[in-house]
């Protein structure tokens, strides 16, 4: 049992070194790309990646809360944890190779994710099918764009699998001792999450929720009650720090981005009707991977529709196994 545990083991690792390298060679390709389109300079695509690196390099002075020098703290970076985690780097290199900080970040979430996918599915149906998993994650449009575009992206992704894969882990202890290691490492995954973006608290409060479901131990009354304290824990500590910070629970982005904060009755109006559709696109887009241009003669439409059909039949014997155990 020992060298099968040592096998499993070093199969594991061989793979997370495998997804490093595939994704350090993405990554490099989406580098090259970027370099050749902005002659020469890495510039992230969206401009919230600039606010990022700039409360980022605050937090390396001592100041994460503010956006320019000796002023008023401000929530303006979506995420509590991201500008923290690039605050040591920030300290150590020039301003003007920030986003190569960021970019480093990426591959390192693309490359987790993959991993925790792999992880996961080699839990919950075998590690025949765990390489898929690491692989589409790795070839995802979507995973790609969003890991190497600077944001907070790769952390929120990376936090998700990662919780996502140490809930079947978790429910797998083989003993009461190792449980109650497993329980804190999931529950740690899950205020992470918490902290990576507010949607992560949502997230969390729905894993924790559905792991007593499984139905399966250890699932003590008392280590239900220490997941759902994981999520809250980061809730009171991201709107706690609004509080202290701002005088209000709400952060900047908030203010800036709710619906309700609208103050045109009739622009508020039409962006609660068509709210709906939105919801409807963000699902779509899902499925989007496959509208480049090079898929000609309806080929996209064919991969999108296998896709589909394979996410379906998936969640389908997923709940056709579960009933048989």
């Amino acid at each position: 049992m020992s060298a099968l545990g040592k096998k499993t083991h070093i199969s594991c690792t061989v793979r997370a070194v495998g997804y490093l390298a595939l994704a350090v060679v993405l990554a490099g390709w989406t580098a090259a790309l970027t370099l050749k389109a902005c002659e020469g300079e890495l510039i992230p695509p969206l401009d919230d990646t600039y606010i990022y690196l700039q409360y980022a390099q605050a937090a390396a002075t001592g100041n994460p809360l503010e956006y320019q020098p000796h002023m008023a703290p401000t929530r303006g970076a979506t995420s509590l944890l991201y500008p923290l985690i690039l605050a040591p780097g920030a300290r150590a290199i020039p301003r003007e190779s920030l986003f190569w900080l960021a970019w480093v970040w990426g591959v390192i979430c693309l490359a987790g994710s993959a991993w925790a996918a792999d992880r996961w599915m080699a839990r919950v149906s075998g590690s025949e099918a765990a390489w898929g998993a690491g692989l589409l994650v790795l070839v995802s449009g979507h995973f790609l764009w969003g890991t190497m575009s600077g944001m907070d992206i790769g952390l929120y992704a990376l936090c998700l699998t990662l919780a996502l894969a140490a809930v079947p882990w978790y429910l797998a202890a083989p003993d009461a001792v190792t449980g109650v290691r497993r329980l804190a490492g999931l529950s740690c995954l899950l205020f992470l999450l918490s902290l990576a973006r507010p949607e992560g608290i949502l997230l969390a409060f729905v894993i924790a929720s559905g792991v007593p479901l499984a139905g399966r131990a250890p699932n003590s009354v008392r280590a239900r009650w220490i997941l759902i304290l994981a999520p809250l824990t980061g809730a009171l500590v991201t709107f706690g720090v609004n509080t202290l910070a701002l005088g209000g629970a709400s952060p900047n982005t908030l203010a800036a981005k709710a619906v309700f904060n609208e103050p045109r009755p009739d622009v508020r109006a039409n962006m609660l009707h068509n709210l709906p559709w939105v919801f409807g696109q963000i699902t779509e887009a899902l499925f989007s991977d496959f509208r480049s241009s090079s898929f000609g003669y309806g080929t996209g439409s064919v991969l999108k529709g296998f896709l589909m059909l394979g996410a379906v039949s998936g969640v389908g014997l997923g709940w056709r196994n579960r009933d048989s155990r």
